[in-house]
């Protein structure tokens, strides 16, 4: 027991570190923070809980499995999680093409790396908990992690997890505001000849919209009003 104790300690602790490669930077004030993100918060509590990190009165294992269930309800924990991490090689300079790349980058591979040390812990969380542990935490929050990538082909499937949260690969339209960019649904489409607005941008819709249709380009149009 002692042994099985001393393994989810000590992988909890190189997990939560590598989770922090990924996510922690510090703060203003020179604090570590992390994304405002309810899922990251609730995963770095889980770590620390395993790593034995964890105050006397934070948050233990049970508490945040089941939580992650009311944060990610029916079954939305992989894409949201996806999304989070997408978003975290991103902020570190790591792009879709560099995943893409036959021959991948230093920091690419250096973040997969981490990434993994991460997802193949949390995929080995239900294993570790003892039954009595097990008596407290919902059912669905034992099955969240099935799906994270793990094993041989582990760098290939976190690979293809990642470009699989790339809201521009998805979705077409995106709004910018607040320093981030929100996917939105057009609701009022209007063709091009009964577009409001100056002649000149009338004109520059109907040139965009002609090459695109004739397959000559599909560049991105960037709207500012």
């Amino acid at each position: 027991m002692e042994r099985a104790d001393e393994t989810r300690s000590v992988g909890g602790i190189k997990a939560l570190a590598s989770f922090d490669v990924l996510f922690a930077r510090p703060g203003v004030d020179g604090r570590v923070v992390l994304p405002d993100s309810r899922i990251v918060h609730l995963l770095s509590f889980l770590l620390k809980a395993f790593a034995g990190k964890c105050g006397a009165d934070s948050a233990g294992a049970a508490e945040c499995l089941n939580d992650l269930i009311r944060s990610a309800p029916g079954g939305e924990f992989a894409g949201k999680f996806t999304g989070e991490l997408f978003r975290a090689f991103i902020s570190l300079r790591v792009l879709p093409a560099d995943l893409r790349a036959a021959e991948r980058s230093c920091d690419a591979e250096f973040l997969l790396r981490h990434l993994l040390n991460v997802t193949e812990y949390l995929k080995n969380i239900p294993s570790m908990l003892t039954e009595s542990e097990k008596e407290n935490i919902l059912p669905g929050a034992l099955s969240l992690f099935e799906s994270l990538p793990s094993g041989a082909n582990g760098r290939e499937e976190a690979v293809k997890m990642l470009l699989g949260g790339d809201p521009f690969a998805v979705e077409r339209v995106f709004v910018f505001r607040n320093g981030k960019f929100s996917p939105v649904r057009p609701d009022s489409v209007k063709p091009v000849a009964k577009f409001f607005g100056f002649p000149g941008v009338r004109a520059a819709f109907a040139d965009q919209f002609a090459l695109f249709a004739a397959g000559k380009s599909n560049l991105p149009l960037l709207i500012n009003s």
